[in-house]
């Protein structure tokens, strides 16, 4: 298969375009059709916990029929794979855990014009029409990412020069795909046409959020590969440097069989501390490159970011569960039976979440100072035993839920005597609760995102626009200076900003949901 260029244009065209491909001269050879199915994560009714290790992301299931032969693909989260079973068996295997939203289809003729083919025909979503797609094949170039001048070309001569909505990358960066061009590009690209021309509100690609943030954090610092692996500069407290006021160093920690990697930004004896957890298929350089440590350390902040067990995609090391007190994952949540990374079997499972902060803080030095708690997605396992612990409740200065899991399985409530001492209990923590509003893995419609808000009694909401579940990478400057203000104690823009416009579309999603919930009953 040639190298493809992809766009849409407003209106019905196939008529138009097949007539003048016609009068050139052009060959009709045969019928096209691309069929994609929309599916979102299914949204719980109870207030249990999504599943976030890895998160549910949305999907796009795609069909490609062409004459004899036919392929489908899954695109999701910046990746696409090829599917080898049956469509309507894999349509069934989606559904178990995603919900259909949207049928996109669209079909047409197709036309050879010497090295190139092109593909002409009406986009319906559902049985609406919304417009015409435009496939064009250079045939003599396979090689994703070449050939891009002559379809351009090509493309601009066939419209007359009218600019087309979206003319998609040759070559889009996606995991899995092969040098040579194929189907699966194709399918990355009809999903990245949907997303950029806004026909379906599509989250962003996370993937390619992050990786556009670690180029310009080390465009800005001047990281050049060789300089990073080469010439790491030493850092004030022996640590290494790895761009702006970041150093990176190790510590031990009680229970683990090798050093923690941890980043470290701001004075070392600062009044103010703070402690940054990583999601799922991270680690702790997702805190630099969105500018949470460079942000806090000139605030005269201390930051730290550590490598989290099991959810760093680099950490292979685990809690013993001997040295936890003879206590071995007490909950589904916590318990790991047989965790690898990169193929790489750990240490000792299982583990137990609940102790690891506490020992981390421990070995920081930090087991009597003030700090805030900032967790993203799955790092709420381990943030919320301890933010909540009678042990350590009275040590958090803040708690910040980036879209986090929650768990009150170390909560003890006030007894009667403390409520007569007017004595609060880890609910008075100061929350600051942070949500992307195209979160599909943790949506702040469900029950176990507003169970959050309804725990702390000083809860602060805030929605990032266009955000994903990993709203703090799509929305970094934003997410930095609510956090900079939320610790130095200045809200203003959780509340002056977002915060009213937050509660009221958090209101309104939860309102929605329950009527649907109901219509379902």
């Amino acid at each position: 298969m040639g190298v493809c260029g992809l766009l849409h244009l407003s209106g019905s065209r196939e008529a138009e375009l097949s007539s003048k491909l016609n009068g050139v001269g052009c060959v009709r050879t045969r019928r096209w059709r691309t069929h994609c199915l929309y599916l979102k994560p299914k949204v719980d009714g109870p207030a249990s916990e999504p599943l976030l290790e890895p998160p549910l992301e949305e999907a796009c299931l795609l069909h490609f029929s062409e004459s004899f032969h036919s392929s489908h693909f899954v695109v999701s989260g910046g990746s696409v794979r090829q599917l080898n079973v049956e469509l309507g068996s894999a349509e069934a295997a989606m559904r178990a855990t995603h919900t259909q939203r949207l049928r996109i289809t669209a079909e047409g003729p197709e036309f050879r014009c010497g090295d190139f083919a092109v593909r002409v025909g009406g986009l319906f979503l559902n049985s609406n029409g919304s417009g015409t797609l435009v496939e064009v094949e250079y045939l003599p170039c396979t090689r994703a990412g070449m050939g891009e001048s002559a379809l351009r070309e090509f493309i601009f001569a066939l419209l007359d020069g009218e600019t087309a909505a979206v003319i998609e990358d040759t070559a889009p960066r996606a995991e899995g795909l092969p040098l040579s061009f194929g189907r699966g590009h194709a399918a990355m690209q009809f999903v990245r046409l949907l997303r950029t021309t806004r026909l379906v509100q599509l989250a962003p690609d996370t993937a390619a959020a992050r990786a556009e943030l670690e180029r310009n954090y080390n465009r800005r610092f001047g990281l050049a590969a060789a300089e990073r692996a080469e010439d790491k500069a030493a850092a004030p407290d022996g640590g290494v440097r790895v761009g702006g006021t970041v150093s990176e160093a190790t510590v031990s920690v009680e229970g683990l069989a090798h050093p923690v990697r941890i980043l470290v930004a701001g004075p070392e004896h600062a009044a103010r501390r703070v402690l940054l957890l990583h999601g799922y298929g991270s680690d702790a350089h997702e805190w630099r490159v969105v500018g949470a440590l460079d942000a806090l350390a000139a605030m005269g902040v201390r930051a730290i970011a550590p490598d989290l067990p099991v959810l760093c995609r680099h950490m292979r090391t685990m809690l013993a569960p001997k040295e936890l007190g003879g206590v071995a994952g007490a909950t589904a949540g916590s318990a790991e039976p047989d965790a690898s990374v990169d193929g790489v079997r750990s240490d000792s499972v299982p583990i137990d979440r609940r102790l690891f902060l506490s020992r981390l803080v421990s070995a920081l030095g930090w087991g009597s100072s003030k700090l805030v708690v900032v967790a993203a997605s799955a790092a709420g396992s381990y943030a919320t035993p301890f933010v909540l612990s009678p042990q350590h409740f009275r040590s958090i200065a803040g708690y910040v839920s980036v879209a986090a899991t929650f768990s009150r399985e170390t909560y003890v409530p006030p007894t009667m005597a403390d409520r007569k001492r007017k004595r609060a209990g880890a609910e008075a923590t100061p929350a600051l609760l942070v949500w992307g509003t195209l979160d599909n893995a943790f949506p702040p419609v469900s029950l176990a995102a507003q169970a959050q808000a309804r725990f702390f009694r000083r809860t602060k909401w805030m929605l990032l626009p266009g955000a994903a579940h990993e709203c703090h990478v799509h929305t970094p400057d934003l997410f930095c200076r609510c956090l900079v203000e939320f610790v130095s104690g200045n809200n203003s823009s959780a509340k002056g900003i977002r915060q009213g416009q937050a509660e009221s579309a958090v209101q309104m999603v939860v309102a929605d949901w329950s009527e649907a919930s109901d219509a379902k009953a």
